[in-house]
């Protein structure tokens, strides 16, 4: 049986070291996954890039056993992996959000891209919110 299902977030006025004001209440959506996969790819992750936005992970274990979780990150322009990565061993129907502007993570101003990765059978679902002073939207992780 097919199910379509649509999700609406809606993120709280935020008050961060790039946006020392409170926002203003933002929402956006993203679509359902058919499934998990053991590699995610992510175009674009960033911290306080060169165009002011700031990007968070919401990651799902869709699998059936505690999986470990990977997120390498690469320079955007040359592809070089970065020396920062983050991992967590993620139970089952359980949530990892890793944020890109944590402090020590990856250094403000960076734009990078982002492999995320289970130990062999793991399985995932991953999108990607994206924060800017007056915006805020989300894409799916393919």
């Amino acid at each position: 049986m097919a199910i379509a299902v649509i999700i609406n977030e809606v993120a709280p006025p935020a008050v961060t070291p790039g946006h020392p004001g409170a926002q203003p209440t933002q929402s956006t959506s993203y679509n359902t996954f058919a499934a998990g996969t053991a590699t995610v790819n992510l175009p674009l992750v960033e911290n306080a890039g060169s165009d002011g936005w700031t990007t968070g992970l919401g990651v799902m274990n869709t699998g059936a056993a505690t999986t470990h979780v990977t997120v390498t990150y690469y320079d955007a322009a040359t592809g070089a992996v970065l020396p920062v990565t983050q991992s967590i061993d993620l139970a089952p129907n359980a949530f990892y959000g890793p944020y890109q502007g944590a402090p020590a993570l990856l250094p403000p101003g960076t734009r990078a891209t982002a492999v995320v990765t289970t130990a062999a059978g793991g399985q995932i679902v991953l999108i990607c919110n994206e924060q800017a002073a007056n915006a805020f939207m989300s894409y799916d992780g393919q």
